[in-house]
């Protein structure tokens, strides 16, 4: 793994991070009550689009739910092990 790597992907990065800063503006007066699930949100956004090339942006929202809880059931279970 090398770094050089990476500056192929910083164009989808850079979008994601936009993505999370437009999130964080459309929020207005409210606050994030959970930061851990803010940012795994946009970050599996940018692993997906880097290691699968699939943008999760473009699935349908039930669709994305059951990927990202399987994701999350999958960390607890990793985790607690």
């Amino acid at each position: 793994f090398h770094f050089n790597i990476l500056k192929q992907f910083v164009d989808i990065m850079v979008e994601e991070s936009n993505h999370m800063t437009k999130s964080l503006k459309d929020m207005e007066d409210s606050t994030v009550q959970d930061l851990q699930s803010f940012f795994s949100y946009h970050t599996l956004n940018i692993i997906c689009e880097t290691s699968m090339g699939t943008s999760l942006q473009n699935i349908d929202v039930a669709e994305q739910e059951r990927y990202r809880n399987a994701i999350h059931v999958l960390t607890e279970i990793l985790f607690h092990k």
